[in-house]
């Protein structure tokens, strides 16, 4: 697991997945919104795509989302995707609270306004979104493995396989535990 790429709806975890699974197989993390957050949206999509193309000549990669125009040919080239799936409450819950944590570090986070079109967005478009992320997660080529977490819980459990639990004892323990 070298390719990995990690898509779901806005507030499903992908970034903080993304970014445990940096911290344990110590592998780049790429996220689509750093690469588009600061483009303007009518040149987003080729300036996006042209980044991906580049990040995934690398031999190791977590991309963190997926721009959407692209989405199949980029896919296809990691070797594992993680999708990421919450209830629509939930969803928006994050969203909102990571709003609100970057107004308050003082971080750019866009506006009152933006918020507000992404979330009624997100509940506009959640039944058709759910579907299409589905179908691409479920279409994904067989060289592709699948992992599908569906709360933190299952997230957290899957986390869990990375992390390396060898004690180290000093030497001169009257105990010392044999690898």
């Amino acid at each position: 697991m070298k390719r990995i790429i990690i898509i779901g709806q806005p507030g499903s975890g992908k970034t903080y997945t993304a970014q445990q699974l940096m911290r344990l197989k110590n592998i780049g993390l790429y996220a689509v919104d750093d690469l588009a957050g600061r483009l303007e949206d009518q040149i987003i999509s080729q300036q996006v795509i042209a980044a991906f193309d580049e990040i995934q000549q690398k031999r190791e990669w977590i991309i963190d989302g997926i721009v959407h125009c692209n989405a199949r040919k980029h896919l296809s080239k990691a070797d594992t995707v993680i999708f990421l799936e919450r209830p629509l409450l939930a969803r928006v819950f994050r969203v909102i609270r990571r709003w609100c944590q970057k107004k308050i570090l003082g971080e750019p986070n866009g506006s009152l306004v933006r918020l507000l079109q992404l979330l009624w967005h997100m509940v506009r478009m959640n039944a058709r979104a759910t579907v299409k992320y589905r179908h691409l997660f479920l279409t994904l080529p067989d060289h592709v493995n699948r992992v599908w977490l569906r709360g933190d819980t299952e997230v957290e459990i899957w986390l869990a396989q990375f992390v390396d639990l060898q004690f180290i004892q000093p030497a001169n323990h009257p105990n010392p535990i044999v690898n």
